[in-house]
């Protein structure tokens, strides 16, 4: 699945980062056939009389099943509702991560990222020759 999902995320956003050669690709079509054949959970509404309304999902098999289909449920939900738009590929170096971003111009899934990717930028700027400049 995460293959799967990886694949579908990447053409969604149109991510420019290239995949490392161990990372397997699978095509389009076989991306949404493992997508579409693991999300087979569906809510359920919850509203007992003394307490608040809630939804749960139900699936097939037991709890480890039921979390991925959950989480492949909320994949399709994603890539096909509104929030599609707010999908974006974290682009410090060596991260194959994708997030919801909160504002356009944001480019990395956490601060920690972000500061990895300015601390690379920063070395790669002062250390292209070799030597350190001063």
């Amino acid at each position: 699945m995460r293959d799967a999902l990886r694949r579908l995320a990447s053409e969604t956003t149109g991510d420019p980062r290239s995949s490392p050669a161990s990372v397997p690709k699978p095509d389009r079509q076989k991306a949404i056939s493992t997508l579409n054949a693991l999300a087979r959970a569906w809510p359920e509404l919850r509203w007992p009389a003394d307490g608040p309304i809630s939804r749960v999902y139900r699936g097939d098999g037991g709890e480890t099943q039921l979390a991925v289909q959950v989480i492949a449920r909320q994949a399709v939900e994603l890539l096909t509702g509104p929030d599609r738009d707010h999908l974006r590929p974290c682009l410090a170096p060596n991260r194959l991560l994708f997030f919801s971003d909160s504002h356009a111009r944001r480019e990395w899934c956490s601060p920690v990222c972000g500061n990895r990717a300015r601390v690379a930028r920063h070395y790669r700027r002062h250390h292209t020759s070799g030597v350190p400049l001063r």
